[in-house]
């Protein structure tokens, strides 16, 4: 009466260490002894695993689609989108940012901000230390050896009121100016 129902225990055991989350304890024993409230608790905790398994399971499903369908929304945007951490550490570059910033991906994440973009480095002080959300502004750069005229927006993420980083868009202007500019000549010329 005591044996029997703690070697189907550890046989139970057994089974939940190889990831059998199904397994259940059943034996005939009366109700009124330790042993009944150990196999009760034993099944109650199998159970209780066996549905937080499953949440994980579903939440981390959720959590992929969500992920490829912003990979999928940010590989189809044309302005170059950089998701930085509250430490100043790209984690997120999408294509067009790689593109513009000629580097893949590996050569991105993890490196400070301001290593890549030292125009940005005041601006980024601004958000994080101000009151300030979103900052607008035109920067230029230069990258092999070309000046690109750059509109930047920086907006600040913040998860229950701590922040947590932001996500900096940025906008190649640059032949939309020397469009404008060889039109003002023409007028001039004209």
């Amino acid at each position: 009466s005591i044996t029997y129902p703690i070697s189907l225990l550890v046989e139970a055991s057994e089974e939940v260490r190889k990831g059998n989350l199904k397994v259940k304890v059943n034996s005939k024993i009366s109700d009124d002894n330790e042993i009944y409230l150990l196999v009760n608790s034993f099944n109650k905790m199998v159970k209780q695993l066996f549905d937080q398994r499953n949440d994980l399971v579903t939440a981390n499903e959720q959590i992929d689609k969500r992920r490829r369908f912003i990979e999928s929304v940010l590989t189809g945007v044309t302005s170059a989108v950089i998701g930085v951490s509250a430490d100043d550490k790209i984690h997120l570059p999408n294509k067009a940012a790689l593109e513009l910033f000629g580097a893949d991906a590996s050569k991105l994440i993890g490196i400070k901000i301001d290593k890549v973009i030292p125009e940005l480095k005041n601006y980024i002080k601004k958000i994080k230390y101000e009151k300030k959300d979103i900052i607008t502004n035109q920067i230029e750069i230069f990258k092999k050896g070309k000046k690109r005229v750059l509109i930047f927006r920086i907006a600040k993420e913040m998860d229950k009121g701590i922040f947590t980083g932001y996500v900096i868009t940025f906008e190649d202007i640059t032949e939309l100016i020397e469009i404008e500019r060889a039109a003002a000549w023409s007028d001039i010329a004209r």
